[in-house]
């Protein structure tokens, strides 16, 4: 097998980016998009779940079909979320 150079990336002010920091920049990248999707999933899940069990005691009219929506998607955005996660490892 052939090994991989490294090569460094030189741009017009004389600035050398070495490969392996671009790939850092790119895993936080990954983990803060994760994070971005797991994070409201979760905070949906928790304020539609006290609402539709009835913990959180709401003064306006709540649509009950818009409340198992926001807990379906919170769900969707976890389940991305982590399988953002997984594939920066």
């Amino acid at each position: 097998m052939c090994r991989e150079e490294k090569h460094p990336r030189i741009y017009s002010d004389e600035t050398i980016i070495d490969q392996e920091d671009e790939r850092m920049t790119q895993q936080n990248k990954e983990l803060l998009a994760s994070l971005l999707a797991i994070l409201p999933g979760l905070l949906s899940i928790k304020e539609d779940g006290r609402v539709l069990i009835g913990i959180s005691n709401k003064t306006f009219t709540i649509l009950p079909w818009l409340v198992w929506y926001n807990i379906v998607l919170g769900f969707v955005a976890i389940i991305v979320g982590f399988g953002i996660w997984k594939r920066r490892t």
